[in-house]
């Protein structure tokens, strides 16, 4: 072969290996472990916590929620779930009509800003505010580690409280609604 038809082919080779590569066909895809099932990196496995049957604690629930580039889209998400109420045997806590109008994230604290529902529509006592409030905190905090703190506003607003029972004013730190 001639060094003409040589450089030729080489040209040719290294022009298709560059349109592989483009079309992603030279990448290799790992497989899951044994015992994993795979899964779309789309998707982030988190706890949803709800109230008990019994109304004496929360029930965790795993769920797969849609992931976001957006960190605060993935924030709302995960709370869009929990307003969507349990799959599981765990009994919602959050009034249905209630709804989260924006995500904010100021250091370490996330600032959750619900629709008026979650404060006109609340019809518990005490004990049902805790879990309500606690199911809130644990769920983003234990979803998002890097959140330490909830804060919950309403229309924009700080609130003293959901149902008058519990001061919310502050944020609230996953230690203390367990």
């Amino acid at each position: 072969m001639g060094t003409g038809k040589k450089v030729v082919l080489v040209c040719i080779l290294v022009a298709l290996g560059a349109v592989a590569a483009w079309l992603g066909l030279t990448k290799v895809k790992q497989p899951a472990k044994p015992g994993e099932a795979a899964r779309p990196e789309s998707l982030m496995t988190v706890t949803l916590y709800f109230g008990s049957a019994d109304g004496s604690g929360l029930v965790p629930e795993a769920r797969d929620i849609q992931a976001s580039r957006a960190r605060l889209e993935s924030v709302k998400r995960v709370l869009e779930a929990i307003l969507a109420g349990p799959a599981g045997n765990g009994v919602a806590l959050i009034p249905p009509a209630a709804k989260v109008r924006g995500v904010y994230i100021d250091g370490k604290t996330a600032y959750i800003d619900f629709s008026r529902e979650i404060v006109d529509g609340f019809e518990g006592g005490s004990t049902g505010e805790y879990l309500l409030v606690a199911s809130i905190v644990q769920t983003v905090c234990g979803a998002f580690p890097d959140v330490q703190a909830v804060a919950i506003l309403v229309g924009g607003e700080e609130i003293d409280t959901i149902g008058g029972h519990l001061d919310v004013s502050r944020p609230l730190y996953p230690k203390d609604w367990r």
